[in-house]
C-alpha cells in the first residue's frame, strides 16, 4: 500500500518518541522520588545526630568511680549500637546523593546544596563516632586504674576505720590508764603501718588522674586522697591527744595525791587550833587582841578557799575520768572526807570571825553611842545643877516653867539615844561570853544618871506646878481680900465725905454694919497670912526668896487693922454722940415730967 512504509516509519518514530518520553518521565519521577527520599533521610539523620550530639554532651566527664565508669562504658556501647543500626540509613543517603548528582550538575546550585548536606551529615556522623571511640578508649584506660584505686582506697579506709573503732572502744573500757596507754601504743603501730598503703594509693591516684581529662574527676580523686590523709591525720591527732590526756591524767593523779596529803595535813593543824571553844571578851582591849589573833587564821582559810574548791573540782573531774570503778569510788571517798573537813574548818573559822566582827562592831556602835550620850548627859546634869531655885514670883516662875519644858523636850529627844545606847550595850553583852562587868557597870551608871536626871526633872516640874498653883491661890485670896477691903474702905470714905453730918448718931447703924463686914474680912486676912507663911517656909526649903509674899500679907494685915481701927473709932464716936443724945432726951423728958407735975 502506497505510503504504508512512510506511515510505518512515522508510527515507529512516534512510538520511539513516546517510549523515550515515557522513559524520561519515569526517570524524572524516580529522580524526584530520590530527591524526596534524600531530603527525608537527611532530615531524619540530621535530627537523630543532633539528638545524639545533645545526649553525648550530657554524658558528663569520665568518672573516677569504677561503677560509674562501667555505666559510662555501657552508655557508649548503646550509642555505638545505635550508630550501627543507623548506618544503612547513612549509606542510603550517600547513594541517593550520588544518584541525584549523576543527573544534576555537581557544580549547579542544587548539586552543591545536596553535596553540602551530604558532607555535613558525613562530618557530623564521623565526629560523633570519633568522639564515641575516643570516650571508649579513655573509659577502657580508666576502668582498670579506677578499680585498683578504689580497691586500695576501700582497704585503707576499712583499716583506718577499724583503728578508729578500737580507739573509741578504749574510751568506754573500765581499765587502768597504764593498760590503755599500752593499747594506744599498739594502735599507733597499726596506724604507722598504713603509711605505705597511703603512699601506694597516692601513686595509683596520680596514674588515674593522668588518665582522666576532666578537672572535676581529677578533683574527686584528689578529694578522696585528701579525705584519707585527713582521716589518718585525725586518727594520729586523736591518738596523740588520748595519750597526752592519759599521761596528764596520771600526772594529775600523782599531783592531786600530793596536794591531798598537804591539804589534809593543813586541815588537821587548823582543826587542832579550833578545838578550844571561843569565849569572846567584852573587854575592849582583849576583844581587839582576839580579833587580831584570829585574823591571820581567817585570812589563811579564805585565801585557800579558791585553791581548795579548785582542787576538789579537779579531784571530782579525775574521779569522773577514772575508767576503774574502784579507783573512782576511792577518789570520791577521799574527796568527801576532805570536803567534810574543809567545810568544818571553814564554817568554824568564818563563825569565829563573824562573831568577833559582830562583837567588835557592836562595841564600836555602843562606844559611839556613849560618846554621844555621855557628854550630853554631863551637860544636862550641869544645866540642871545650874538652874535657879524655884521662884516665888509668877513672872519668874513662868520663865522657869518654859525653861524646864524646853529641857524636858531636849531630854525627850535624847531618850532614843539613851535607849539605843542601852540596847547596843545589851546586844554587845549578849554577844560576848566573858569580862562583862565593865560594860554592865557602865550601863548601870548611865541608867542611874538618866533615871536621876528624869526624877530630878519630874520633881522640879512637880515643885513648879505646886508652887504655881499655891501662888495662884495666894494671889486669888489676896486679891479677894483686897477687893473686899477696898469696898469697905470706899464706903468708909463715903461716910467721911459727909463732913459734920458723918457724926450724926443716926449713922451709927451704918458704921456698925461696916464694922461687922470688916470683922468678917479677918478670916480672909488670916488665910492670906497662913498661905504666906506656908509659901515663905517652902521658899526657905527651896533656897528661894519669898519676902515679897510676906510683905504683901503684912501690908494686907496692916491695912485691915488700920481699917478696923478707923471703923471702931467712928463707931465709938457715934456711940458717944448717941449716948449723949439719949441722955439729953432723958433729961429733957424728966424735966418735962417735972414741969407737968
Amino acid at each position: 500500500m502506497p505510503g504504508a512504509d512512510a506511515l510505518q516509519d512515522q508510527l515507529v518514530a512516534v512510538s520511539g518518541r513516546w517510549k523515550d518520553l515515557m522513559d524520561r518521565c519515569k526517570a524524572r519521577s524516580k529522580f524526584l522520588e530520590d530527591v524526596k527520599d534524600f531530603h527525608d533521610t537527611h532530615d531524619q539523620l540530621s535530627a537523630w545526630l543532633i539528638a545524639k550530639d545533645r545526649m553525648m554532651s550530657v554524658l558528663g566527664p569520665i568518672a573516677s568511680d569504677p561503677r560509674l565508669v562501667h555505666n559510662q562504658l555501657q552508655q557508649v556501647q548503646v550509642l555505638r549500637e545505635e550508630f550501627k543500626a543507623h548506618e544503612p540509613q547513612m549509606q542510603q543517603l550517600e547513594r541517593l546523593a550520588d544518584s541525584i548528582l549523576e543527573i544534576a550538575e555537581p557544580n549547579s546550585p542544587d548539586g552543591r546544596k545536596v553535596n553540602d548536606k551530604v558532607v555535613a551529615i558525613s562530618a557530623k556522623w564521623s565526629d560523633l563516632l570519633g568522639r564515641l571511640e575516643e570516650r571508649k578508649q579513655n573509659l577502657d584506660a580508666a576502668s582498670g586504674t579506677s578499680r585498683q584505686f578504689y580497691a586500695n582506697l576501700g582497704q585503707l579506709q576499712d583499716a583506718l576505720q577499724k583503728i578508729s573503732d578500737d580507739l573509741e572502744e578504749l574510751a568506754v573500757e573500765k581499765v587502768y590508764p597504764e593498760e590503755i596507754l599500752k593499747r594506744l601504743e599498739d594502735l599507733q603501730d597499726q596506724l604507722e603501718s598504713q603509711r605505705p598503703l597511703i603512699a601506694g594509693l597516692e601513686t595509683v591516684g596520680e596514674q588515674l588522674c593522668a588518665v582522666l581529662s576532666d578537672p572535676s574527676s581529677k578533683a574527686e580523686v584528689a578529694q578522696k586522697l585528701s579525705q584519707v590523709d585527713k582521716m589518718h591525720s585525725q586518727l594520729q591527732k586523736k591518738l596523740d591527744n588520748r595519750r597526752a590526756e592519759l599521761e596528764n591524767l596520771l600526772k594529775d593523779n600523782r599531783e592531786f595525791e600530793d596536794q591531798c596529803g598537804q591539804l589534809q595535813e593543813w586541815l588537821g593543824d587548823c582543826g587542832r587550833l579550833l578545838v578550844e571553844a571561843l569565849r569572846v571578851s567584852a573587854d575592849r582591849d582583849i576583844l581587839r587582841r582576839q580579833l587580831q589573833d584570829n585574823e591571820p587564821a581567817y585570812k589563811d582559810v579564805m585565801d585557800r578557799e579558791h585553791e581548795v574548791i579548785m582542787m576538789l573540782d579537779k579531784g571530782q573531774e579525775l574521779a569522773n575520768q577514772s575508767s576503774n570503778k574502784n579507783d573512782a569510788k576511792a577518789f570520791n571517798k577521799l574527796l568527801e572526807r576532805i570536803r567534810g573537813d574543809w567545810n568544818k574548818v571553814r564554817q568554824e573559822t568564818v563563825s569565829r570571825h563573824r562573831r568577833l566582827q559582830t562583837c567588835m562592831e557592836l562595841c564600836r556602835k555602843y562606844d559611839s553611842s556613849q560618846e554621844t550620850l555621855l557628854p550630853w548627859l554631863d551637860q544636862a546634869e550641869d544645866k540642871l545643877a545650874r538652874m535657879q531655885p524655884v521662884a516665888f514670883k509668877k513672872s519668874d516662875l513662868d520663865l522657869q516653867v518654859k525653861e524646864l519644858q524646853a529641857f524636858r523636850n531636849d531630854i525627850s529627844k535624847h531618850s532614843a539615844a539613851f535607849e539605843s545606847s542601852k540596847s547596843l550595850g545589851d546586844s554587845f553583852l549578849s554577844a560576848c561570853d566573858i569580862d562583862k562587868e565593865g560594860v554592865k557597870g557602865e550601863l548601870t551608871i548611865t541608867k542611874q544618871r538618866w533615871d536621876q536626871l528624869n526624877a530630878a526633872i519630874l520633881e522640879r516640874a512637880q515643885s513648879l506646878e505646886d508652887i504655881a498653883q499655891r501662888l495662884a491661890e495666894f494671889t486669888e485670896l489676896l486679891r479677894d481680900s483686897q477687893h473686899a477691903m477696898q469696898r469697905v474702905e470706899d464706903r468708909l470714905a463715903s461716910h467721911d465725905a459727909l463732913g459734920a453730918a458723918a457724926r450724926d448718931s443716926k449713922l451709927l447703924d451704918r458704921i456698925r454694919t461696916l464694922l461687922d463686914e470688916a470683922v468678917l474680912l479677918e478670916k480672909g486676912v488670916d488665910r492670906v497670912q497662913h498661905y504666906a507663911t506656908g509659901l515663905v517656909a517652902d521658899a526657905g526649903s527651896h533656897g528661894s526668896d519669898a519676902s515679897h509674899i510676906h510683905d504683901q500679907a503684912d501690908n494686907l494685915a496692916r491695912r485691915y487693922y488700920d481699917l478696923r481701927a478707923q471703923l471702931e473709932d467712928r463707931c465709938n464716936t457715934l456711940e458717944t454722940a448717941s449716948e449723949a443724945v439719949s441722955q439729953f432726951n432723958v433729961n429733957l423728958f424728966l424735966k418735962n415730967i417735972v414741969i407737968i407735975s
